[in-house]
């Protein structure tokens, strides 16, 4: 084989979401990406008995099948949405513009969804394929100011190669080690025991009937015993989104504003970051079976989810060394942008609160149309007194608290709300409604501006936003290096946020309308 065919860029890698955990589908989307270790790792145990003689490890034994390894890709809008999808769960998916621009949630779900994952080698027609892939790590970063996601996977089984245990020239049915993998999408490849180069037959799979038996399109070519099998390659086509970059594409924010920091960021001169979402794996292994198969992972059970971070930036003033100091709660954003998917003018974010109908609907927009006008947020909570009242707390944040009367119940109208709320400045709001007792006296845990009607920019573009509501900075320094400006490597930990139920949210507007 010409050294030329082994040239990587030959390779692929394509996904598929599984309908079942561990029950393989044949992968149709396909993702860039900049290099892959993934390993199979086919595992034995040394057996060293006392024998009469010096030589040790005399035999072995077959160990359980283990398998991971690490996929770096660029990250662009719409590719980034299955791994998101693959590392934090299925998101919650709304229309910003119909039919071009689409917004996609993504928060830590209690089960992860699972993947069908095929990677192509450089210079062969066949492909390994790995089953009931999860994420164990999602890590963004920014290389040479392209933004970068490695994403450590692992995987349930796996289907590398296999082999026949019975010879076959006619008939359909064809005996293997090892069918788990295969679908009755797939053709296979038969390549020579001997010869690894040299393909003796392709077969489509009309059924699969246990672990090591299958039936396929009619076998007309002498196939022997130990002969290999394989997954044919597929014809890879690209739907992608435009690279994010770091200078000239993104924000970076952080907010110690309390409460609701995230809400209240404002920009610093971040030159570098990481994020990092982790989710902790536990394969179990357990006896299942005789068969080869039965060596993979019975089950991978979901853990702990826990997020960090860290930016650099040159050190200005003493506000982060005094964030740490008094254990702050900081708000932490990073906002990617790319391709321009609109050319609508701008739209400002509403929020819709009230029981509705005859008892009254108070909608709060904001003054300025864009998407910043969802940082808005509105509480309700009862006042000490029978007074309806409405602010920003604290004062010149975008924390809307609303104290309603804590006795008399028609002090609470929609109408008196929506003129409470409407008399500060950024906001604008207007009631709906005939009923006189719109509030129950009852306190309303934080929404957002945008719940209702998303505020967007113009011309909007593809974006990425990370944001974490409550980070803690860990200990970090100020070195002083000869002729250097001072630069501060600040890393952080995220932790719950009670306000807005999360450790982490990440925001995705593309063309996709699902994943």
């Amino acid at each position: 084989m010409s050294n030329s065919t082994s040239f990587s860029r030959l390779g692929y890698l394509a996904l598929k979401k599984e309908t079942t955990a561990g029950v393989a589908v044949q992968p149709d989307t396909y993702l860039e990406l900049i290099d892959e270790n993934v390993q199979t790792k086919y595992t034995i145990q040394a057996v060293e008995p006392i024998a009469g003689k010096r030589d040790a490890r005399l035999r072995s034994v077959k160990d359980k099948i283990e398998i991971g390894g690490t996929i770096n890709v660029c990250v662009d809008a719409k590719t980034i949405g299955y791994l998101l999808q693959a590392g934090l769960g299925n998101p919650t998916t709304t229309t910003v513009e119909s039919g071009v621009v689409y917004q996609h949630v993504f928060t830590p779900s209690n089960t992860l969804t699972t993947f069908t994952m095929d990677v192509k080698l450089a210079g062969f027609n066949y492909v390994y394929r790995y089953v009931g892939v999860r994420v164990a790590k999602v890590t963004f970063s920014q290389t040479d100011n392209k933004i970068m996601a490695a994403i450590e996977v692992v995987p349930q089984k796996s289907f590398t190669t296999t082999r026949l245990t019975v010879a076959a020239s006619s008939g359909t049915t064809m005996n293997l080690k090892q069918t788990t993998g295969l679908t009755t999408s797939d053709t296979i490849i038969v390549l020579d025991k001997d010869d690894h180069e040299t393909e003796i037959a392709e077969y489509t799979i009309s059924s699969i009937t246990s672990e090591t038996e299958m039936e396929v399109s009619t076998i007309s070519d002498t196939l022997d015993i130990d002969d290999i099998v394989v997954i044919k390659k597929g014809t890879p086509t690209y739907d992608l989104g435009e690279n994010l970059i770091w200078i000239g594409g993104s924000n970076y924010t952080v907010g110690a504003t309390y409460p609701n920091p995230v809400d209240n960021a404002v920009t610093v001169n971040a030159e570098d970051y990481t994020f990092e979402f982790e989710n902790v794996l536990d394969p179990r292994f357990a006896a299942t079976g005789c068969n080869f198969a039965n060596r993979f992972a019975s089950t991978i059970n979901l853990k702990d989810f826990r997020a960090r971070g860290s930016f650099t930036n040159y050190f200005a003033n003493v506000s982060q060394f005094d964030d740490l100091v008094n254990n702050q709660e900081i708000g932490t954003r990073v906002h990617h942008c790319g391709a321009t998917l609109s050319t609508a003018s701008a739209q400002a974010a509403t929020l819709d609160f009230g029981p509705g109908g005859a008892n009254g609907v108070v909608t709060v927009t904001a003054d300025t149309a864009g998407r910043a006008g969802e940082d808005y947020n509105v509480t309700i909570v009862i006042n000490d007194t029978d007074d309806l009242a409405a602010s920003f707390n604290p004062t010149g944040s975008k924390n809307i608290l609303i104290e309603l009367a804590s006795t008399t119940t028609n002090k609470n109208t929609a109408t008196l709300v929506a003129a409470a709320v409407d008399a500060l400045s950024g906001v604008s709001a207007a009631a709906s409604g005939t009923g006189a007792t719109e509030f129950a006296i009852a306190a309303v845990a934080k929404a957002n501006l945008g719940d209702t009607v998303h505020g967007i920019d113009a011309n909007a573009k593809e974006s990425l936003r990370v944001s974490f509501p409550k980070t803690k900075y860990d200990v970090f320094g100020t070195n002083l290096t000869a002729e250097d400006v001072i630069n501060q490597d600040i890393k952080f930990e995220a932790e719950y946020d009670e306000d807005d139920a999360e450790t982490v949210i990440v925001v995705l507007r593309n063309g996709v309308v699902s994943y």
